[in-house]
């Protein structure tokens, strides 16, 4: 996994846009013809511009288990799995698709808001394919997404930074930050380390464990 983050941040080639609030449109709308595949969650069709995609509707998937689109396209993939979000079926359905790859980075999209439970659902599922996928998560304000160990900002300073231990992380050193953390321990129902300041164009945290590092955009 490759746990430098660098900024201005780079698309991926392939995006997920889930059925979650509708944010995030200009980093969405910039960079829609960079990306080489688009998957789209069922309901979340439903809002898409149509403009953006009727001359790249090749590159588009839309699927789900078909419970609140409407309108559905004629290459519409009904996955009728009771067990996953269509978040989940989303991940297993490329990684069966890109089975060659050892790792695949996604930028996700409207993951937040709505119902709460798939928000937190969303994280669950990101940290559980981590090893193979690598989601990049935009929000309207922040980026995020999920890091295992030692990682690295490469950032403007100032910027507004938070580690979410998932489930745990312990800091061992760090540098770059307005309030440095040494030998810090974090898990996700005691102690999280929420609103640090990156205070130079570099930092870094040594660590171990998994976390969530949400960044201000």
């Amino acid at each position: 996994m490759n746990n430098l983050i660098s900024f201005p941040l780079k698309s991926s080639k392939i995006a997920i846009i889930l059925n979650g609030e509708r944010e995030s449109h200009l980093i969405l709308q910039n960079n829609w013809h960079s990306y080489e595949h688009i998957i789209v969650c069922d309901g979340a069709w439903n809002d898409i511009n149509t403009k953006l995609v009727e001359k790249e509707i090749d590159k588009i998937t839309v699927l789900g288990d078909g419970d609140s689109i409407k309108n559905s396209p004629k290459n519409f993939i009904k996955i009728q799995d009771e067990d996953s979000t269509d978040f989940e079926k989303a991940i297993k359905w490329l990684l069966k698709k890109n089975a060659h790859k050892k790792q695949i980075h996604v930028d996700v999209f409207w993951a937040n808001g709505k119902s709460l439970d798939h928000t937190l659902g969303n994280l669950a599922i990101a940290s559980q394919y981590a090893q193979k996928v690598t989601c990049h998560f935009y929000a309207e304000q922040q980026y995020y997404r999920f890091v295992e160990n030692d990682f690295s900002i490469k950032s403007n300073a100032e910027k507004t930074v938070s580690i979410f231990p998932y489930p745990e992380y312990f800091v061992k050193s760090s540098s770059g930050l307005k309030y440095p953390m040494c030998d810090y321990p974090m898990q996700v129902n005691t102690q999280q380390s929420l609103r640090n300041e990156i205070s130079a164009n570099d930092a870094f945290i040594a660590g171990t464990g998994s976390c969530f590092v949400f960044i201000q955009l």
